[in-house]
């Protein structure tokens, strides 16, 4: 598909830019339960590893707590439990504070 003459002048302005100046993270996901070795590297277990590594969840001595908001996408939320406290208290929440419970 990249071969593509319409696509051409894309690839060409992409190669050309400067992306060392960007700080995200794209977590990409894929169905089905992932373990071992790659239980980190897809969805929300993602998230998780990398707020563990680039985040400082706890506050500076003497700094407000940190805030920010998260939005997420989920097309199986319905398979998380009925209840949105049982889901979101348990393994979202350990994910979204990387790690800390």
């Amino acid at each position: 598909a990249y071969r593509l003459p319409e696509l051409q002048p894309w690839i060409s302005k992409l190669r050309r830019a400067d992306f060392s100046h960007i700080n995200v993270f794209f977590v990409a996901s894929t169905p089905g339960s992932h373990k071992g070795v790659d239980v980190d590297k897809w969805g929300h277990a993602r998230l998780g590893s990398l707020l563990k590594r680039h985040v400082q969840i706890t506050p500076k001595s003497g700094s407000p707590p940190p805030t920010w908001q998260i939005i997420a996408q989920c097309s199986s939320i319905g398979s998380l439990g009925p209840q949105p406290t049982a889901w979101f208290c348990g393994e979202i929440k350990t994910t979204m504070s990387g790690g800390m419970g």
